[in-house]
């Protein structure tokens, strides 16, 4: 380890010297020197949404805050993207929220940043500065690169800082569709025959950090078999695994769902594995109009996904501000409710989903 290495560990040890860390990484962002997938760090400041169930009615306010610039291809960081932090979340979160929903807290999910221990830094002072008792920032998943030959030393810089839980690589990686390979995926081998990121991995452990995977659908059995031989690393799939169903035949579509299927059975059968049910706008836009054929399309595979994992395993995510594209908080947490009630699901099954599960997953230190 070297020197900077020890001092970037040294300055985590309170309060006021990770807000100066986080300070070097957030004041480029009013400068829009920030690529774009680095400036996702502050439009994405929050992944998902912990709603608590409320015993009122379904009776809420039509969400209206989108942020409509994210639609233009041709904004720059900084400059046509409005700055999105904290205090912007939670005020559309509040405003757009069924009422039937208390904002209780939230995740942070790392968003690609090329700087993940001063993404985590930064993260880490914005906890730092709530006030007690209304700490609604209860947790974070980091970005780490597994391969890395330090990838020791980056587990131990980011496990010190106390709201990092977890850590997010992102894996998607399709062999012939290139729009299906994600930033900073950089083969299709992760979890088959690279050892470096087996040994990656397999540090997690030690740090007691856990992973959220995210794969496309071709890529969950070998997910499966790969993180059966870690019992002992907590595992959260992310967005319902990515299941694509925008182009194609119905034959393709059906080949594909039967594909998700096996390797979503696989996963369910190790205890450790959990799963986030988001982003469902990737597999069809329109899925939160009632009655639609997309809505019958992706409660159905909602409702198969909680059929095997169990609520225990599930939870409901916003994967908000980045859903805005798609659609508003108020339509996707309306559909959740509605089908909770149309499944008949107990007090216990609808707070596993709203919050108890990632308050468990995630291992809230407070869960008012």
């Amino acid at each position: 380890m070297g020197a900077q290495q020890v001092k970037l560990l040294r300055s985590l040890d309170n309060a006021e010297d990770r807000t100066i860390l986080a300070g070097e990484f957030a004041r480029h962002a009013p400068e829009g020197t920030l690529q774009l997938r680095a400036f996702l760090s502050f439009t994405a400041l929050v992944d998902h949404l912990i709603a608590k169930h409320a015993e009122d009615g379904v009776e809420g306010d039509d969400a209206t805050a989108l942020l409509s610039l994210l639609h233009d291809s041709s904004a720059t960081p900084g400059k046509t993207f409005p700055t999105y932090v904290e205090e912007h979340y939670v005020r559309d979160i509040e405003a757009a929220a069924p009422q039937a929903l208390r904002f209780a807290g939230a995740v942070f999910v790392e968003a690609l940043s090329d700087e993940p221990a001063k993404e985590a830094a930064w993260v880490q002072s914005l906890a730092d500065q709530q006030a007690p008792g209304h700490q609604w920032l209860k947790a974070m998943v980091a970005y780490a690169y597994l391969p890395d030959h330090d990838i020791d030393a980056q587990l131990a810089t980011l496990a010190r800082f106390p709201l990092v839980k977890g850590i997010r690589q992102i894996i998607n990686h399709h062999p012939e569709n290139p729009g299906l390979t994600w930033p900073k995926v950089h083969s299709g081998d992760y979890l088959t025959t690279d050892e470096k990121f087996r040994h990656g991995y397999s540090l997690l452990q030690k740090y007691g950090l856990s992973f959220d995977l995210q794969v496309n659908p071709h890529q969950l059995k070998d997910a499966a078999a790969f993180v059966a031989q870690f019992p002992e690393i907590p595992v959260c799939l992310n967005h319902l695994g990515c299941l694509p169903l925008k182009e194609g035949t119905p034959e393709q579509h059906d080949a594909l769902i039967a594909t998700w299927r096996e390797g979503m059975q696989a996963l369910a059968r190790l205890p450790h594995v959990y799963v986030k049910l988001s982003q469902l706008w990737f597999s069809k836009d329109g899925w939160e109009k009632k009655g639609s054929a997309e809505e019958l399309l992706l409660k159905s595979l909602v409702k198969e996904t909680l059929d095997l994992f169990t609520s225990e395993r599930c939870m409901y995510a916003s994967n908000f501000p980045v859903d805005k594209l798609s659609l508003t908080t108020a339509d996707m947490y309306h559909r959740y409710l509605a089908w909770n009630e149309e499944w008949g699901l107990d007090a216990k099954a609808r707070d596993d989903l709203l919050y108890a599960t990632a308050a468990k997953f995630y291992r809230f230190n407070n869960t008012d």
